[in-house]
């Protein structure tokens, strides 16, 4: 878990990350680890990055956030039915709103959710992993997603076809 502390004055703002699991080693009293993310000069709205994003690993890894627009031409009006052919999703980026308002949507073959008001993503709902393979489809007039995986359903066609045989 991590937690983000903005703290400034009307001319300079510092941005932290709180790692709550990663815990400061000099500390005698247990103290979680406090790093300088960002530092914003409100004069100038000049940003300072403290770490700069080569001194990560894996970076191949990082998931790159796709915000959605009102005229991106990925929206779905009416998503019902299949959304993604199984191995699309990872190519695919397209978003919907759900009876219910949320808003979900496929990037970096990941179901991602996305706040309601602003479009932006909130997490992940299906990781990459989970989604490969298996068709995406919104179905109940948008209340359910259901993710369909066709090796499975080839196994159960062929049990059913043979018990219908006997």
């Amino acid at each position: 878990r991590q937690t983000r502390i903005v703290q400034g004055s009307s001319t300079l703002w510092k941005i932290f990350t709180i790692n709550h699991h990663l815990r400061e080693e000099t500390s005698t009293n247990n103290k979680a680890n406090v790093r300088l993310d960002a530092t914003i000069d409100m004069t100038t709205g000049e940003v300072l990055l403290a770490n700069d994003a080569t001194d990560f690993d894996d970076q191949d890894e990082w998931f790159q956030a796709y915000v959605p627009q009102e005229q991106d031409g990925c929206y779905l009006d009416t998503p019902d039915g299949l959304v993604a052919e199984a191995g699309d999703s990872t190519d695919k980026v397209c978003w919907w709103h759900m009876a219910d308002g949320k808003v979900l949507g496929l990037h970096q073959g990941q179901l991602v959710e996305y706040d309601a008001e602003t479009l932006s993503p909130l997490g992940i709902v299906v990781h990459r992993e989970n989604l490969q393979q298996r068709q995406v489809m919104v179905v109940q007039d948008g209340t359910a997603v259901v993710l369909v995986d066709n090796n499975n359903n080839n196994n159960n066609t062929k049990n059913n076809n043979n018990n219908n045989n006997n």
